[in-house]
């Protein structure tokens, strides 16, 4: 997810900056998605690892982390 913030940040992606700020609350709050092995499609095969990320954003999915 880290590098995927360092690539929005470059502010050619056209991504809003709640996106990247999201993104990097998460990290900061030491919230890892839970982002499963198998099961990727797509030609680069990223797209289900990054809908795991995108449901953790989105307050939904399942994620790691500190409990508070």
């Amino acid at each position: 997810m880290f590098l995927r913030a360092k690539t929005l940040a470059s502010g050619r992606t056209g991504v809003r900056p709640v996106v990247l700020q999201t993104m990097v609350d998460v990290l900061n709050a030491g919230i890892t998605p839970v982002v499963r092995e198998f099961g990727s499609l797509g030609c680069s095969g990223d797209l289900a690892p990054l809908s795991h990320c995108a449901l953790v954003l989105m307050g939904e999915g399942e994620a790691e982390g500190p409990t508070a």
